[in-house]
């Protein structure tokens, strides 16, 4: 609402910084532990203006180093609550990516060297990992061959009521004994695809069975081997 003011009513958001500002100030030099929701009430406040570009990142850059100067009690749970609001837009930001940075080197040396309690400590973790999430290795997708591409495709997205003698057709069509590895173990992942579609599975288990008796028998000592090993489970 005030980003929207503020493109016709200048005053609105000038003003409203000026309060919450001089509230921030008034708050953290007072030094008691009193009135936190006050605390984070204003600095979440002053996040949310800074992510839609109204409160300018110089000043919670400073209402943050002011937190971090006496690091202690409220101090902690207010500098924690303003980048949980904004930090890691400021750290995604090009133009404030270093000093956030910076900023929140100092946040985890402090952690370091102090004696936090353990909900602080937590606080403290979870308050950098969500600007500065770990790094993670991209995952590599499976390259399959596409006569395996193209039995998944028939079994777990063309298969329906509809389709299943076209599929059956289709199946045997391919390369037999280079295919009926791949073509078991994916009757046997039938879960992969619709619930609805065992029966289908089944069906076409009999349909092919009548070219390809050995393929049935195996399905079969499959789904034996998995209901044994459910029943030594149980």
């Amino acid at each position: 609402m005030v980003a929207t003011l503020s493109t016709c009513m200048k005053d609105v958001s000038s003003m409203l910084l000026q309060l919450l500002e001089e509230e921030f100030n008034f708050l953290i030099n007072k030094k008691d532990q009193m009135n936190i929701e006050t605390k984070i009430r204003n600095i979440r406040f002053l996040g949310e203006l800074c992510k839609f570009r109204i409160a300018p990142a110089g000043l919670v850059f400073s209402c943050l180093k002011a937190c971090l100067d006496d690091f202690t009690h409220h101090n902690i749970d207010v500098a924690c609550n303003l980048l949980e609001t904004c930090g890691r837009f400021l750290y995604r930001s090009p133009e404030t990516t270093v000093r956030m940075a910076n900023m929140l080197e100092i946040l985890m040396r402090l952690k370091n060297v102090k004696n936090l309690d353990p909900r602080h400590s937590t606080l403290v973790e979870n308050a950098y990992y969500l600007c500065k999430p770990p790094e993670r290795s991209a995952r590599v997708s499976k390259v399959r061959p596409p006569l395996h591409q193209y039995i998944r495709k028939l079994l777990f997205s063309d298969l329906d009521k509809s389709s299943i003698e076209h599929v059956l057709r289709q199946l045997r069509k391919l390369p037999w004994s280079e295919c009926e590895p791949y073509l078991l173990k994916c009757f046997m992942k039938v879960h992969r695809g619709k619930y609805g579609q065992i029966h289908l599975i089944a069906s076409l288990t009999s349909g092919l069975s009548r070219y390809h008796d050995d393929f049935a028998v195996s399905v079969v000592d499959e789904v034996s081997t998995f209901h044994h090993s459910l029943y030594l489970l149980s």
